[in-house]
């Protein structure tokens, strides 16, 4: 690392990046009730994993299992099914015929507030 400074700025770039993920990952943990907790991970999963299209919304492919989600945020499954379930009749986000979310980020942030 000593030899080539720009792999050390890199690996250090890389490593504050996570960090600052795993910080605001904790604080929504404690500060956010599950809904919210959610609601940020829809959210940064769309940032990180999702595609964006032309009217604003970003598809979010079929790639994680509730089960996933909700060890992602420390939580059951059937809570996350649920709080999806409630999501999607109150028309915070929707799903495409093979099983892909569809969100509107302004509309998850609106949520929060």
């Amino acid at each position: 690392m000593v030899d080539n400074p720009h792999l050390s700025i890199k690996v250090f770039k890389v490593l504050g990046e996570k960090i600052v993920d795993l910080q605001e990952r904790l604080e929504a943990q404690i500060l956010n009730n599950t809904y919210e907790q959610i609601i940020k991970l829809l959210i940064r999963l769309g940032e990180l994993h999702g595609e964006k299209q032309e009217d604003g919304t970003v598809l979010l492919k079929a790639d994680f299992t509730n089960k996933d989600l909700a060890n992602m945020i420390g939580t059951t499954r059937e809570t996350v099914s649920r709080t999806l379930t409630k999501m999607k009749k109150d028309e915070l986000i929707t799903t495409d015929s093979n099983g892909n979310m569809i969100l509107v980020p302004d509309v998850l942030m609106d949520e929060l507030v």
